[in-house]
Formats: C-alpha cells, sequence, structure tokens
C-alpha cells in the first residue's frame, strides 16, 4: 500500500499510485520527487483492510495524534493499532466463520469499491511542469465513514465513532459554528 509522505487534511493512502501527467500531452509523467512511501503486507486482505482503516478516520487521527501534523512517516502508519493482522487471519482461517466475519467481509468489499473509485475523483496540482494528481477523499467520504463506523465495530468502540468523526471534521473544516 502507498502513502503521500506529507498530508494536512488527509491521509494520501492509495494501492494504486495517483498519476502524473504531462499538463499539454496528458501523457503519464515522471519525477524524481520521492513523495511517495510503500508499506508490504503479507496478504491482498491485511492491505485492503489497511486501506480503509487509514484512509478514514482512524488512520487520520492516528496520524495527528503521533506525527508533526504534516510528515507522514512509515513507523507512524506501521504503529497504527488496528490489529490489521488479526483481522484478516479472521477471514482467510478455514472452518467455521467466527460471528462478526460478515462485517469484516463487508470490509473488504468496501475496500474493493474504495479502490475502484479513487481514480474517478483526482485533484490536480502543477509542480516542477507536471499534473500531480492525488485522491480527493472528500468525495468518497461516504465509504471511508461506512468502514469506519465497521472497524469501530470489530474494535467494540462503537461509542467513539462519532465522536471522532466530528474531531476529524473540526480539523478539516474549522470551528464554522
Amino acid at each position: 500500500m502507498g502513502y503521500k509522505t506529507t498530508a494536512l487534511y488527509q491521509l494520501g493512502v492509495f494501492v494504486d499510485e495517483p498519476p502524473t501527467v504531462d499538463p499539454v500531452t496528458r501523457e503519464p509523467a515522471s519525477t524524481t520527487s520521492a513523495r511517495t512511501g510503500w508499506l508490504h503486507f503479507s496478504t491482498a486482505a491485511e492491505r485492503d483492510l489497511a486501506l480503509v482503516a487509514l484512509a478514514g478516520r482512524w488512520g487520520y487521527l492516528w496520524w495527528l495524534t503521533y506525527s508533526d501534523e504534516f510528515h507522514v512517516t512509515r513507523g507512524t502508519l506501521a504503529a497504527f493499532p488496528g490489529d490489521i493482522e488479526r483481522l484478516a487471519s479472521r477471514l482467510e482461517s478455514a472452518g467455521n466463520p467466527a460471528a462478526g466475519d460478515m462485517e469484516l467481509e463487508m470490509l473488504l468489499a468496501l475496500s474493493r469499491t474504495l479502490q475502484d473509485e479513487m481514480p474517478k475523483h483526482i485533484a490536480w496540482t502543477k509542480k516542477a511542469g507536471v499534473d500531480v494528481g492525488r485522491y480527493n477523499m472528500a468525495k468518497l467520504r461516504h465509504l471511508t465513514d461506512r468502514a469506519d463506523w465497521l472497524l469501530a465495530r470489530a474494535w467494540g468502540i462503537e461509542d467513539s465513532f462519532e465522536a471522532a468523526g466530528l474531531l476529524r471534521d473540526r480539523m478539516i473544516f474549522g470551528n464554522k459554528d
């Protein structure tokens, strides 16, 4: 799973890196920027669960709490306390599924939908003469919020769901009362 090494209002996490294109021809362009990092997982299920966990409120609040509110480091993301390996192993174990595994299947489906929808919502920034894309996750909040709720249930922290969303929104949009 890839991630942008800087962030402001959301973590730039993805499976497929956003495009960088020539502004005139719209052909893919390469840059010498080292603003992308990669986390490696044992299975696709672990990667996909990590994507939905980090793309939503839980990942954002973790990063906001344990970072400098600008840089995104491999260590901060890898230390995310979501126990992704345990959740993924519940899905991959043979035999009778454990209680709540339907929610984990729903999380994987949301992750696949998120991955399919992200390329449809690209915001462009011109840097060093090329158009650099980033996924506009604000357009996909309906997916990440649903995943956040399912994760809260899987972790037993449903009572924190609304407060975490309000804090995220307050940090992103400011106090506009």
